[in-house]
């Protein structure tokens, strides 16, 4: 505790930057270290004085400033959503995640075109089954045309919903979202 470090060690220690030790010590929160005649040695401080100045001068301006505590819990809250966010977007970059307005413009476009294939079964199979009294090879012509039309569905890849979400990222982007 009582070694002697420089100031580009306080400000690692303290998580700020030289300049901000520099100017702490010139307002007189911290304190360089004193040669053995009492005079100060500038860039040098003594690493108990060093820390316990800093954490004083820090309850000080917590205790002057009781709305400090909440300015800094908001910023910290608004870094952290940020940080949230650029995460998200990297994510959306990366189709890794898909937004929730692509998944059912994909979803609600598939089940459209099903919709339609379906209905369009009775009408392409009618002509090929009028007279037909073998009820295997009905309900085999029904089967088939029936399950291409959910395999449509079923067809979805990742590539369906990343054109979508470049589509979204690119008219966000455009709104200056």
């Amino acid at each position: 505790m009582h070694a002697v470090i420089t100031t580009a060690d306080a400000a690692v220690l303290l998580h700020i930057d030289e300049r901000t030790v520099q100017r702490a010590t010139k307002a007189g929160f911290i304190q360089h270290a004193v040669t053995k005649l009492g005079k100060p040695v500038k860039g040098r401080f003594i690493l108990g004085e060093l820390v316990s100045g800093y954490i004083q001068h820090l309850r000080k301006a917590l205790a002057s400033d009781p709305q400090e505590i909440e300015l800094k819990a908001a910023k910290l809250r608004k870094a952290l959503a940020d940080a949230e966010r650029a995460e998200l977007e990297l994510a959306l970059f990366k189709n890794q995640l898909h937004t929730s307005e692509s998944v059912l413009f994909v979803w609600s476009a598939r089940i459209g075109a099903s919709r339609k294939r379906l209905l369009a079964v009775a009408t392409r199979l009618a002509p090929h089954l009028v007279g037909e009294t073998d009820q295997k090879k009905i309900y085999d012509q029904i089967y088939s045309e029936i399950t291409a039309a959910l395999e449509d569905v079923a067809g979805l890849t990742q590539k369906d919903f990343a054109k979508q979400n470049r589509e979204f990222l690119k008219a966000h982007r455009s709104n200056g979202e």
